[in-house]
């Protein structure tokens, strides 16, 4: 009975241990939340106080740089776009040419078997 008691004891302690750590735990993570909220909210007003002072000139001004910046990626997307295909372009062509060269040489080499067998008839 005793080891029994003993050993219901040291359970309960164990028990005992992880209650205090889940309450620890779940205090932790109110805490974090809690941190975040703050946070959240002082970004929030930063965000505010700063947007009172930006004047409409500048809100233009910066619009305005932005379509620019906007136009000029879209040029150099396009030239790089145009380099590609051309680099494409000429790729497929050097194939094609390779082809042909190719086809060519085997056709010349077949007309000038049957030739040489021609004469021999002839």
């Amino acid at each position: 009975g005793i080891v029994g008691i003993m050993q219901d004891a040291k359970e309960n302690k164990e028990q005992e241990r992880i209650a205090q750590e889940r309450a620890y735990q779940q205090e932790i993570a109110k805490m974090r939340e809690m941190d975040a909220r703050t946070r959240a909210s002082r970004e929030q007003e930063l965000a505010i106080a700063e947007g009172m002072r930006i004047t409409s000139r500048e809100l233009e001004e910066a619009e305005f740089r932005a379509r620019e910046a906007e136009g000029r990626l879209k040029e150099l997307r396009g030239e790089v776009e145009g380099a590609m295909n051309r680099t494409k372009t000429l790729t497929e062509a050097a194939d094609r040419k390779e082809k042909a060269d190719a086809e060519i040489r085997l056709l010349e080499e077949q007309l000038r078997h049957l030739k040489e067998q021609q004469e021999k008839y002839d």
